[in-house]
């Protein structure tokens, strides 16, 4: 697999933004599946509407900058780019598909019972990230999950999916991603079909969060995009938390259970209110 300067990785990150529409057509292998990674842990990706593509490679690549020693791969739930937004359209064949990458889980956690199992999730790979975790066995948990920009609706009830995680559920998003999380999910609905607009615009939604099971309040945390992201190459908008650099600096620790560099730099510590409590926004729509 080709390296590139440390310097590079960020930039070269957005500069393959063009790459998105074609899918996998400029994407090699990137899963990372040798038995030495298998024995320390899994981290499974699950791409947006697009499928394979650079968006998730750039995750892939993030994880391995930061010499995260799990096991990684990505999972492709859709039915390819060719048919993009009806991959959100289909909710029957999504559970089926959330059925498959929860046996997946299953199968891993019984081979390796206590090893570490994350799972990342961007976009339309968020809303299925959520569902995944819904379809998983009561006795079986993963250990932690983020979602990148989730195309599922703010007020969606993440009780059942917060009490299949040991650990915390991240999430990232930012008010400025409007085309696809707000006219997007308008037009062609969200994973879990409602039309509007998503949480990965604005957060869940505080009446929810109050409202669920209290393992919400104590898993959930999220994160709305900040001008200092920019330093980590996390331009806004709907790709920007898929950047390497940014991945590498701020997913791969919390990843591994740790709290990132880049927050501790802003003061930042995880709030019991489900938010990062210093420096972060404290309220998601109603």
């Amino acid at each position: 697999m080709l390296d590139i300067p440390s310097a590079l990785k960020g930039p070269s990150s957005v500069a393959a933004l063009w790459k998105v529409p074609f899918g996998s057509l400029f994407v090699q292998g990137y899963d990372q599946l040798d038995q030495s990674r298998l024995e320390a842990g899994l981290v499974l990706i699950l791409p947006g509407i697009e499928g394979k593509g650079v968006l998730n490679r750039s995750v892939a690549m993030g994880l391995l900058d930061a010499r995260v020693p799990y096991a990684i791969q990505m999972f492709d739930w859709t039915e390819g780019q060719r048919v993009g937004p009806v991959n959100l359209i289909r909710f029957q064949r999504n559970q089926r598909q959330s059925l498959q990458i929860a046996q997946r889980i299953v199968e891993y956690k019984s081979q390796f019972p206590d090893r570490p199992v994350c799972l990342i999730g961007h976009s339309g790979g968020g809303g299925m990230l959520l569902l995944t975790l819904e379809a998983l066995p009561d006795d079986c948990q993963i250990d932690h999950a983020v979602l990148l920009a989730p195309a599922i609706s703010h007020h969606y009830d993440l009780s059942l999916a917060c009490r299949k995680i040991k650990g915390l559920l991240h999430h990232f998003f930012s008010y400025n991603d409007l085309f696809f999380l707000a006219l997007g999910t308008s037009v062609f609905g969200t994973i879990d079909r409602r039309f509007g607009v998503s949480a990965g615009v604005g957060g869940f939604s505080r009446r929810m969060v109050q409202s669920a099971d209290p393992v919400v309040r104590q898993k959930l945390r999220e994160y709305p995009f900040r001008l200092e992201m920019f330093r980590s190459w996390n331009l806004s908008g709907h790709f920007g938390c898929t950047n390497r650099l940014f991945v590498s600096r701020y997913l791969a620790p919390l990843i591994m259970g740790e709290v990132p560099e880049a927050m501790r730099r802003l003061n930042s510590d995880l709030g019991s209110n489900g938010r990062i409590a210093s420096g972060y926004s404290s309220g998601g729509p109603a």
